[in-house]
Order: C-alpha cells, then sequence, then structure tokens
C-alpha cells in the first residue's frame, strides 16, 4: 500500500485512496437508547464508508408487567414493532439507502402502550433499552488516506500510539488526541494512548490508529494500511507536533449533547446566561404532548457555564395548547430526581418555571425532567379527545449560573469527583511521575481518566503534559503516579505505603480551591490496579461516579464517599490520616522536635569522641625487644 508524506508546512494535502477488507462482518458500535413512557430516543450509528450495511442487531429490554409494543426505527421510520417482553433480541432491517451524509444511520425506539389508540395512555412510565449493538455488513471498508480526512465521520475504535520512551512533547500530543478524539467521537467508542509494542485489539472496520513519534523539523504526516488497520503517522516536536495533531482531528464535539457557541470565558464569581438552545437541547426534546404520563429529559453539563456553579437559576418559559373540558393537566419539573415546580395547566396560553437550586445539589451533569401528566374526563375508553401538547421555548429559557467565587464554602464542594470536569474551567494539565516506559505507562492510564473527564465536558478540554512540581506549587489538574510526599502536598486523603496491601485510587485532593485529582498505586505491585482503576473511570463513565475516590485493591473497583475507611474495600481499608492543617502542623512539629534531638544527641556523642582522641596518654617505659645483627647483603 503506498503511503504519502506531507510537510504540513508546506499546506499541501496529497490524497491516497485505499480500500482494506472488512475485518469482520460483525461490528461493534457504541451508543444505547433509552426512554421511559412514550418519548422516542435516539441514536446515531456509525457505518463504515464503503460497506454495505444489512442489520442493526441488539438487546432490548422492557420493564418489569409492561403491556404494550415497542416500535422500532430507523431515520424515523417505524421498520418493525414487537411485543414488549422483559428481554429479547431484535434484529433492524437496514441498507445503503439509510445512511446519512456523515456516515451514521439514526435508530430510535418508542414504547406505544396497549390502549394508546383510544387516546389515552397509561400514567406509570415504562423503561426502554435498547443496549449491546452490532452492525452486521458486507463488503470491504473504503478507506481514505489523505490527512485531512483520515478519521472517519464514525469510528468504532481509535488508539493513539506512541514510543515506549515517549518524551514529553510527544506525551503532550499524545494525551491532546485523546481529549480531541474523546469529544469528537461519543461515548462507546474506545480511544485511548498505548505504546507501539502493543498487540491491537480488532474492532471491525472504522478503526483507526494515530500514530505520533519524535522527530526535527516541521510536523509531517504519513498515512497506510499497517498491520491491517488504517494508521496515520504525525512526526515532530514541540507545540508545532501537538498543534498539528488537534488541528488534523479537529475540536468539533461528537457527543451529541455539547453546548452550542464559545466556551464561556468567565471568571471566578461571574453570572453566566445560556439558553436551553445554548446548552444543545434539541427542538424534538423541548416538546410533550399526549395524555397518561409523558416526559422528557434534558441533560445539561454544568461545565457549558465556565466553572463550577454555585448557584443556578432557572426561568422557562414554553406554551401550550388548550386543556380541553373536564380533562385534568398538570406539569412537573424536576432537576436532578427534586421537585422544583408544579402547575396545572388550563386553558391555551402561555406558562413560566421560575426557581433556584444550590449548586451542591448539582452533579457534572444536571437532569432537568418535564412531566406532563393529563387524564380526560371519560378515562381511556374516551374518543375524540383534542391533542394536547406542551412545548418550550428554546431561545427564551434562559439558566443563569453564579460561579464559584472560591471561597471556603465554594471549595468545600469540590472534594468530590461529581466536581469535575466543571472545576477545571475548561483546562486540565496532566503531571506524571516516573521516567521511561514507567512515564509512558502513567500517561497511558492517565488517557483513560482524561477521556472520561472529556465525555463529560460540554467542550473540548484544553489537554497538557506540565511538569509534576509546577502542577503541585499552585496548579490544578491531574496527577498521576504521585509520591507519598505528592500526596502530602496536594492534602491527598489516600497515600502509597510500599509496605502495606495492595491497592489503587483515583481520588479527589487539593487545598486553597486548587482541584487536583490523583490517580496512583496505594501498595506494592498494583501499578495493574492504578490501570484498572483508570479502565473503572472510562467504562463507568465520569457522570456516574460518585463519592470522593475510586478505590480498586483487586478484587473490586468501587466509589467511596468521604474517603472513610470502614468503606475502603478488602485489605486496602487502613488508617486514613487527618488531614486538617492543624494536625498535620502538630505531626510536623513532633518529627521536627525529634529530629532535632537526634541531632543533638549526635553532636554530643561527637564532641566526646574528640575530647578523647585529645586528652594525654599515659606515660609506660618502651619496651625493649631485641634488635637482629645484620646479616650479608644479598
Amino acid at each position: 500500500m503506498a503511503a504519502v508524506l506531507v510537510g504540513l508546512g508546506a499546506g499541501v494535502l496529497v490524497p491516497v485512496l485505499g480500500a482494506t477488507p472488512a475485518q469482520a462482518a460483525r461490528t461493534t458500535l457504541p451508543g444505547t437508547l433509552e426512554t421511559r413512557a412514550q418519548q422516542t430516543a435516539t441514536v446515531a450509528v456509525p457505518v463504515p464508508a464503503g460497506v454495505d450495511p444489512r442489520w442493526v442487531t441488539g438487546a432490548l429490554t422492557v420493564g418489569d408487567d409492561a403491556r404494550g409494543t415497542v416500535l422500532l426505527l430507523v431515520n424515523g421510520d417505524v421498520v418493525r414493532s414487537v411485543p414488549a417482553r422483559a428481554w429479547q433480541r431484535v434484529a433492524l432491517p437496514v441498507g445503503r439507502g439509510d445512511v446519512r451524509p456523515d456516515g451514521t444511520i439514526t435508530l430510535g425506539v418508542r414504547f406505544r402502550p396497549d390502549g394508546e389508540r383510544t387516546g389515552c395512555r397509561p400514567v406509570d412510565p415504562v423503561d426502554v433499552r435498547l443496549a449491546n449493538l452490532h452492525l452486521l455488513h458486507q463488503g470491504t471498508e473504503r478507506v481514505d488516506l489523505a490527512p485531512a480526512r483520515f478519521l472517519p465521520a464514525a469510528a468504532s475504535r481509535v488508539d493513539v500510539v506512541v514510543p515506549r520512551n515517549a518524551p514529553d512533547d510527544v506525551l503532550s500530543a499524545g494525551l491532546a488526541a485523546v481529549g480531541a478524539l474523546a469529544a469528537r467521537y461519543p461515548a462507546g467508542v474506545p480511544v485511548g494512548l498505548t505504546t507501539a509494542d502493543v498487540v491491537l485489539p480488532r474492532a471491525g472496520a472504522g478503526q483507526r490508529v494515530l500514530r505520533i513519534t519524535p522527530g526535527t523539523g516541521p510536523a509531517a504526516t504519513s498515512a497506510e494500511v499497517r498491520f491491517g488497520l488504517p494508521s496515520l503517522t504525525v512526526t515532530g516536536s514541540g507545540d508545532d507536533l501537538r498543534r498539528t495533531v488537534l488541528r488534523l482531528i479537529g475540536t468539533s464535539t461528537g457527543t451529541g449533547t455539547g453546548a452550542r457557541g464559545p466556551r464561556p470565558d468567565a471568571e471566578a464569581g461571574a453570572t453566566v446566561t445560556r439558553t436551553l438552545a445554548d446548552l444543545g437541547v434539541g427542538a424534538a426534546d423541548a416538546e410533550l404532548s399526549g395524555y397518561g404520563r409523558s416526559a422528557t429529559l434534558l441533560r445539561l453539563r454544568q461545565d457549558a457555564f465556565g466553572g463550577p456553579v454555585d448557584r443556578l437559576d432557572l426561568s422557562l418559559t414554553g406554551a401550550h395548547t388548550g386543556v380541553p373540558d373536564g380533562t385534568r393537566a398538570r406539569l412537573d419539573t424536576y432537576l436532578d430526581e427534586r421537585l422544583v415546580d408544579s402547575r396545572t395547566l388550563g386553558e391555551g396560553g402561555s406558562f413560566s418555571v421560575e426557581t433556584s437550586v444550590p449548586g451542591s445539589r448539582l452533579g457534572p451533569t444536571a437532569e432537568l425532567e418535564l412531566v406532563l401528566t393529563a387524564v380526560p374526563e371519560g378515562g381511556c375508553t374516551a374518543g375524540g379527545l383534542l391533542p394536547l401538547q406542551v412545548q418550550l421555548d428554546r431561545d427564551a429559557s434562559v439558566l443563569t449560573a453564579d460561579l464559584d467565587d472560591g471561597s471556603a464554602a465554594g471549595r468545600a464542594g469540590r472534594r468530590e469527583l461529581a466536581a469535575f470536569p466543571q472545576a477545571l474551567a475548561g483546562r486540565l494539565p496532566v503531571a506524571l511521575r516516573g521516567a521511561g516506559p514507567a512515564r509512558t505507562a502513567a500517561a497511558a492510564d492517565a488517557s483513560l481518566v482524561v477521556a472520561s473527564l472529556q465525555r463529560a465536558a460540554a467542550y473540548p478540554l484544553d489537554v497538557t503534559v506540565v511538569d509534576a512540581e509546577d502542577l503541585l506549587a499552585d496548579g490544578a489538574g491531574l496527577l498521576v503516579g504521585a509520591t507519598w510526599a505528592d500526596t502530602v502536598a496536594v492534602r491527598a486523603r489516600l497515600r502509597p505505603d510500599d509496605g502495606g496491601p495492595r491497592g489503587a485510587a483515583l481520588q479527589v485532593a487539593g487545598e486553597e480551591g486548587r482541584p487536583v485529582l490523583v490517580l496512583g498505586a496505594l501498595g506494592p505491585s498494583s501499578d495493574v490496579l492504578r490501570t484498572w482503576v483508570a479502565e473503572e473511570a472510562a467504562r463507568q463513565g465520569w457522570d456516574t461516579l460518585g463519592g470522593d475516590a475510586l478505590v480498586s485493591d483487586g478484587a473490586a473497583a468501587r466509589p467511596i464517599g468521604d474517603l472513610d475507611p470502614a468503606a475502603l474495600p478488602g485489605e486496602v481499608a487502613q488508617d486514613v490520616p487527618d488531614l486538617a492543617p492543624e494536625a498535620d502542623e502538630r505531626s510536623y512539629v513532633g518529627w521536627f522536635a525529634a529530629g532535632i534531638a537526634v541531632l543533638l544527641a549526635l553532636l554530643g556523642a561527637q564532641l566526646v569522641a574528640t575530647l578523647r582522641r585529645r586528652a594525654p596518654r599515659p606515660v609506660s617505659e618502651p619496651v625493649s625487644e631485641p634488635v637482629s645483627e645484620p646479616g650479608p647483603r644479598p
């Protein structure tokens, strides 16, 4: 397969088109569809260019005792309906004509309960979930090896590969690449940093490899199909290497929950206002209709406001159709499963919801749920009911956030995993301990945390590698491979102990308003557990992490709250020191006093020895020894 070497400094991109056989006729797809009641859930799944899609398969689960039909949709059209069951495997027919210009097919799922055709639906919600998606296809993938078009619109897996002894500028470019790729591709597409000696798993068509290597001169690229995988190599050094990698990846968010417009450049304590449209809420998510119970769930990224939120004011406006005579209708508003407003709907017209929520009740992603409950006068058997609809005005509905001003009260709320990524204010410095392959391994573990944080963020994070001493001095970010002294410096509650049990943790540390995440081993031979903890953070998704730390002892990885020693898994349970400033100062004073005492004792011993050496020796008679006569010289 031919390859082309292009100097980006010259601004020339030469396309090299090639085709590689699809690795398998069955490709794992990212994404999961979840819905409640009668709302339609959709997800865009990738289709590699050139293949002939035939079926999308998945596992369909419906809530217990649900009676009705599940409608399966492709690009908005119902292609199959199946009776509701607790679990079943389903297959949706697809074809090349269903592939959109961006290389995806939109799948949908909706639950239709028994009795809906009579104009009434049950009030109780029904959970429907379609997961474990796979694409069955024929043909070969068409790979575009032009550097600017190397990454497909939809991918199945992307690995960032660096040398085992990669220098820091290569590691910085690699971690920045992982962050940009995690912003571009949704959760479910594996993205991470690894080394050139690792055998990469095969994910099927749509898989890509981005290799970053050190070099001199302007950054350059070469593309080829290597070991059966399309690979793009970027060679260079310094900031030019990092900028080139980011330019090739692009900065668009493909998570489906990215905010609109530029990131707010707000200072601590500022007030930031965003509309629902600014926060990425689509038109379909802003509508409710029908009788019984219907709901819409809006996920709002807290970092879309530019930093950690101290208080959030909601001012939602919209309109609804007139409620027919004899029909009872109510609109309830929930924020993170807490009821914040409830109102009865009457004649048609506008409505508004005004409420305030403290930032301490918000997670990285706030869930705003609106529920319409309507019961017609004649019940489920009534016919000829007029349509009932509620619609939010996405441009007029405003959320105003007062950002944390850095006070002690605000800092207290940051010592939990849910305080990230908004506490980073868009910047993610990464500090690595170790040298050579150990440092690269730390970067590989860091990449998993970077990807998890990025997918919980509304905007691409600015990921850089910084010196550990700078981060310890006054920085904020992620520290990987922390030593005992490092954990003391950032006041981490869990500290490594070479003589203790095996374990590893991803924990929140920091002081004086400096949010710091610390990923490291807690005992001997625990680097593999450090990797496991990082993998769990990526697998579970940052939005689901709770407590102050994610800890593993090799048997399980679980979150713990308030770093209670009794909550630590297995033998990792140990005495957690009280790190109140006064206690730390007392402990340091004790060690200092003990050191002074030892030093004085050593000085005293040295003085005694010196005096003894200088004391006059007692006079004694010389010992007479016989003197032998000299013999003849040889």
